[in-house]
């Protein structure tokens, strides 16, 4: 899980089931699928490494 890849498809696709919930409440699928997308999309994130080239680059 710790391709950057992954971790973005998961967040697109917990931010669009959260969407879908907001959209149509009362529909529990998208809300549930939403959540625990988004739930493995942060823990992906968090095992991915840092650069702090990068992170310096994004400060400036």
């Amino acid at each position: 899980m710790s391709d950057p890849n992954i971790a973005f498809i998961l967040m697109t696709l917990g931010t669009i089931g959260l969407l879908a919930e907001l959209y149509n409440p009362g529909a529990i699928l998208p809300g549930i699928v939403g959540a625990i997308s988004l739930i493995l999309a942060f823990y992906s994130l968090q095992t991915l490494p840092v650069n702090y080239a990068g992170v310096l680059l994004i400060i400036l």
